[in-house]
């Protein structure tokens, strides 16, 4: 897969949380200062968000390539460790809105989620832009779908 002229990585930052938040939680393996985990629900709240009634994650960086793209999503699992797991959205049309999540990405690429960025080093953000456009990359090859034009 090569880059599109609409090619665009970002990072975001809402919500409340900040780069260096992300990162302690990321370097000290612990997301309690930005989570909490309820055992009656059995699943994360975020701390720092008004409305915490709902399950929490954050879509930390967006990768998007022609008509489809990468999320990242940072959540914590109930031990306090941080979690990035990778949702796949497919383009299938040319409005704004036409964009569908296929939430069977680790089924289709072979549990691909598994991050290896190395959150310690300075260059993180290159290693999770490298990392999402590879995984990305093997989803298109994976589903045959050509990312110039809708899926």
């Amino acid at each position: 897969m090569k880059k599109l002229n609409n090619y665009n990585f970002t990072m975001n930052w809402y919500g409340g949380l900040t780069e260096e938040m992300f990162l302690k939680a990321m370097r000290t393996n612990n997301a309690s200062n930005i989570f909490e985990y309820d055992e009656k629900y059995g699943d994360c709240f975020c701390l720092i968000e008004e409305n915490k009634d709902e399950p929490e994650y954050r879509a930390v960086a967006l990768l998007e390539n022609g008509y489809v793209d990468i999320e990242a999503n940072f959540y914590m699992n109930k031990d306090f460790e941080p979690v990035i797991d990778f949702v796949i959205c497919v383009k299938y049309g040319e409005g704004d809105n036409n964009w569908d999540t296929d939430y069977f990405y680790n089924d289709v690429v072979d549990n691909d989620s598994i991050l290896t960025t190395d959150f310690t080093k300075d260059n993180w953000k290159e290693q999770l832009e490298k990392e999402m456009f590879d995984k990305l990359d093997k989803y298109c090859k994976v589903r045959s779908y050509d990312y110039t034009k809708p899926c």
